[in-house]
């Protein structure tokens, strides 16, 4: 069986797994032990992966995202942020098959496609200076939470309206967080950093597996932790403003095959 057909019965099987249904519970209703089931799914996913795009892919990374989320012993928000990078990585893993020669930045749009995806945190000023940059250019900004649900889980939702051929990553540093084995020092000791929201860095692997580095760039502000290899991606400094950090990509908009109004 082919890579695609894999990860396709793969997706399939993931998506029967909820938190109702992964684990056996404990005495307060707690996830207590992990069902074989889902271990040996989650460990076929893992070895596809790796054996298909190598353990520095991308979508590698995006799934070893789940192990940041101890699921036995917590309510549902774990294991459903844990399952997410999971299902995330297979996603991400079949757009890149399907989508493998845009990763070269070989191929075009589609002639009159205009959208551009949108990833933002929780910096609502931040997402609408995007949002009227790209307007004014004559281009559409998907952003995720202004569209239609139309009854989707948020995986589903984000696939669908994900078929573009760029995105901007907006980095800001909504989150705090440290190493675990500082847990017990102080705030001096723990190297608080400042760090985008896990949606955010998520959505940018995605990208990047799907549409290749040249068609991602990430606008991020000070203070804020950027992801540990940022070798080969586009990153912009948000100073004053949105417009003035995005200014520069216009020509890769346009190398893109996207017709700016500029």
């Amino acid at each position: 069986m082919n890579s695609r057909l894999l990860l396709e019965e793969l997706l399939g099987k993931g998506q029967e797994f909820n938190y109702e249904n992964f684990s056996t519970k404990g005495e307060y209703g707690y996830p207590e032990s992990i069902k074989p089931g889902y271990i040996a799914w989650k460990t076929r996913v893992e070895t596809v992966l790796m054996d298909t795009f190598g353990k520095s892919s991308p979508v590698f990374e995006m799934f070893k995202k789940n192990e940041e989320f101890r699921i036995t012993g917590f309510g549902p928000d774990k294991f459903n942020s844990s399952h997410d990078y999971i299902l995330g990585s297979i996603i991400a893993g079949l757009e890149l098959l399907e989508y493998k020669p845009s990763t070269k930045g070989d191929a075009k749009i589609q002639e009159g496609d205009n959208r551009i995806f949108l990833v933002h945190g929780r910096d609502e000023s931040t997402k609408n200076q995007a949002e009227i940059f790209l307007r004014e250019l004559g281009l559409e900004p998907i952003v995720l939470h202004r569209q239609a649900d139309e009854g989707q889980t948020i995986i589903e939702k984000f696939e669908k309206y994900s078929d573009v051929g760029y995105a901007i990553i907006l980095l800001t540093p909504d989150d705090i967080g440290f190493l675990a084995e500082n847990k017990g020092k102080s705030d001096e000791e723990k190297n608080l950093e400042y760090r985008a929201r896990q949606n955010v860095i998520f959505e940018f692997g995605y990208f990047v597996a799907k549409l290749g580095r040249n068609r991602v760039c990430c606008l991020y502000k000070e203070g804020v932790t950027l992801p540990n290899d940022v070798s080969g991606y586009i990153y912009k400094k948000i100073n004053n403003s949105v417009e003035e950090a995005a200014f520069s990509i216009l020509k890769d908009l346009k190398a893109a095959g996207f017709q700016v109004a500029y």
